[in-house]
């Protein structure tokens, strides 16, 4: 798989087997940062989403450095770094929970030991599909790339240029929305 329409495709391939799982995100100061793929038995599906993850993380590493947030430029991991791609430009994932960590010592004083923040995405292979499909399209349309990259997802930046550009460009977001919606099911 070389490009976007082969990640795609192969996320695609897999999302049947991974429709119920979730991709869990933990991190904070009272932790490192840690992904796991749960709520799946079929470990030969996990291992190819993986895989395929990889490649999409290699390949992020290949458009123009204005399409991804430097956030996700800056990850050396190929499947960190498509995992936080999806967390930040992907799509919807739950809110993520804030829980604080503390401990006692040995004289019974309560130390703290900082936060720990945990989210979710739903169904990965599905998101990870819809997100592949924006790349492909980066490399066709630069401008919405870049005001993608800028302001985190196709949907606050239709609706920023709604507001600016009116309602005349509400139409064109919602025809936008649609195909790839459209292309998403296909």
């Amino acid at each position: 798989m070389t490009t976007w329409s082969e990640v795609e495709q192969g996320f695609r391939d897999v999302k049947n087997d991974l429709q119920f799982s979730r991709l869990d995100r933990h991190w904070g100061d009272a932790m490192p940062e840690r992904w796991d793929l749960i709520r799946t038995h079929n470990t030969s599906s996990v291992r190819r989403f993986e895989a395929i993850a990889i490649l999409a993380g290699k390949l992020l590493t290949t458009l123009d450095a204005g399409m991804v947030p430097s956030e996700v430029r800056a990850v050396e991991d190929p499947l960190t770094r498509w995992y936080i791609a999806l967390w930040m430009l992907g799509g919807p994932h739950q809110t993520p929970m804030i829980a604080s960590v503390s401990q006692t010592t040995r004289a019974g004083v309560k130390e703290d030991l900082g936060h720990v923040f945990v989210g979710s995405i739903n169904d990965p292979a599905a998101a990870s599909a819809g997100l592949a499909l924006l790349c492909q399209a980066h490399t066709f349309v630069p401008e919405i790339a870049t005001a993608l990259a800028q302001r985190g997802t196709l949907v606050s930046w239709l609706e920023n240029e709604r507001k600016v550009r009116g309602p005349l460009w509400a139409l064109v977001g919602v025809v936008l929305g649609l195909t790839l919606a459209a292309l998403a099911l296909l």
